[in-house]
């Protein structure tokens, strides 16, 4: 995975007083929907709250989609900069991470399409999840940790996108198939569970298939 410090508070983020950012510790105990709504109603002091406690990771989360620091950098400091200037018009929501999480994916991705303007969708899936090999401990147990990664390196390039990044969510980021569904907008819970079945289902025959290979050529 990649982490990057995130570069504190420039320009339109810079301006909170020390009051407010003092004030976000009192938020550590509130539910979400308590947070946003203190957020939407103008209290400073949430909004730096969720920003320090989700920057880093929405700036890990976007590494899943392309290795564009420039682009990450900007679409995650631009994402709570127009939260932060549309507050009160933004909608409610009890799960924060979720909210952004699925703005920063769908404006990720827009920019994405836009620099691959007039190539197809298929080119673009190649830079998605390819930092899925975080969660093999949750996905299936090999027996050495090299051969484990490279086994898996492979199943998962034989994936499709959507099956990596499903994964990603349910392993990794630890979603609940009702948040993946609203992650990726499936309309029915029940799709988002046959889809990781048939994703999880599928990664284990490949490396099954994969570990006869290393078998036979060892």
């Amino acid at each position: 995975m990649h982490l990057k410090e995130p570069e504190r508070y420039n320009n339109e983020l810079s301006h909170t007083h020390i009051s407010d950012r003092k004030s976000k510790y009192s938020f550590e105990h509130l539910s979400d929907n308590e947070i946003w709504t203190a957020f939407k109603s103008g209290n400073e002091g949430a909004f730096v709250y969720i920003y320090e406690r989700y920057f880093d990771s929405l700036v890990n989360f976007s590494y899943q989609f392309t290795q564009d620091e420039e682009l990450i950098k900007d679409t995650v400091q631009d994402l709570f900069i127009y939260i932060r200037s549309r507050r009160s018009n933004l909608s409610g929501t009890d799960n924060i991470k979720l909210y952004l999480y699925k703005c920063c994916r769908n404006n990720l991705l827009n920019s994405l399409k836009r620099l691959q303007k007039g190539s197809k969708m298929s080119v673009l899936e190649n830079e998605f999840f390819q930092s899925v090999l975080s969660a093999e401990e949750n996905i299936i147990n090999l027996q050495t940790r090299k051969i484990k990664e490279n086994k898996l390196k492979l199943a998962i390039d034989q994936l499709s996108a959507r099956e990596r990044e499903i994964i990603y969510y349910f392993y990794f980021e630890d979603l609940s198939y009702k948040e993946i569904s609203e992650m990726l907008e499936y309309k029915e819970v029940k799709s988002v569970r046959s889809l990781l079945y048939k994703a999880v289902k599928k990664l284990r025959g490949i490396i099954i298939a994969i570990h006869g290979l290393f078998h036979f050529l060892l």
